[in-house]
């Protein structure tokens, strides 16, 4: 197979099983394309990727369009030439903030990817869905976790499930988008049962985690047949592990009633993940 920034398929691993998941149809004949490299990165990082790791110039649809894509674009789309010299200068500090973390321990990198977000959040040019702030946000996640902060973490995996996912990964079965869901998803279990008591008080911080969890699961065990066999089950353990109580409340996603009832609590974390991006980034 073939390289593609604008791939229509994935590669991926399950122990000693390489499964190649199609992002949509592909018709006969039509070549398989994957992108040897994390394609969700702007034009210029593409291309030296792919000219020091694997020695030639792309040139799929998407580099096609050069800085002119999706990935490339800054608010606003033509910056001047004081805002490219500030965007330059906060993506250098970010990079050399990302990089530390990685070779720091959890505490200390916590605090390095805060200052890494922070920067680029500054700006007020830099959508949080350009790169690196999506990556950041990510390692940011991980330390939060090993820590063992898991409120914060839920707060950035849901500025990640609802705002910056949907625009990297468009494909709703894209093996990178149903991970981060799952996680998301065993983040509002745990928040909600045995770290309930970190979650700060107020009514604008309670939700039904039901709420939260259902649709997100319910999408992804209709994907399951598209997942490796090993995330396939964690699927479905968890998702028949909420489907019991579930049942019980009569919960379906097609009616329009409960879905309305449901509403309330993504009004709730809405709000919430807006003001993690107000105060964090």
């Amino acid at each position: 197979m073939n390289h593609s920034c604008e791939p229509n398929a994935v590669v991926g691993f399950d122990g000693g099983l390489i499964t190649v998941k199609a992002l949509r149809e592909i018709k006969s004949d039509e070549q398989v394309f994957i992108s040897y490299i994390d394609n969700t990165y702007p034009f210029e990082v593409r291309q030296k990727q792919l000219a020091e790791r694997y020695f030639f110039t792309c040139k799929c649809s998407k580099c096609a369009q050069g800085t002119t894509a999706r990935e490339d674009q800054f608010i606003p789309s033509n910056p001047s030439p004081e805002e490219v010299e500030t965007l330059k200068e906060a993506e250098k500090q970010a990079r050399e903030l990302l990089t530390a973390a990685r070779s720091s321990k959890a505490e200390s990198a916590v605090k390095q990817l805060k200052s890494a977000m922070k920067v680029l959040h500054d700006t007020k040019l830099w959508p949080i869905t350009r790169q690196p702030y999506p990556e950041i946000r990510s390692e940011l996640m991980v330390s939060l976790l090993e820590i063992k902060d898991f409120w914060s973490a839920f707060r950035h995996g849901l500025v990640r499930y609802l705002f910056v996912d949907p625009v990297l990964y468009p494909h709703e079965w894209h093996p990178t988008r149903t991970n981060h869901e799952f996680v998301f998803s065993q983040l509002v279990m745990t928040i909600t049962r045995e770290q309930s008591s970190k979650i700060p008080n107020g009514s604008k911080y309670k939700f039904d985690p039901v709420s939260a969890i259902y649709p997100i699961l319910t999408k992804l065990n209709k994907y399951q047949k598209y997942e490796t066999p090993g995330v396939a089950r964690s699927i479905k353990v968890e998702y028949d592990a909420l489907m019991a109580p579930v049942k019980k409340l009569g919960y379906n996603p097609s009616t329009p009633s409960v879905s309305e009832a449901m509403s309330s609590a993504w009004k709730v974390l809405n709000n919430i993940a807006e003001e993690t991006l107000e105060t964090d980034g």
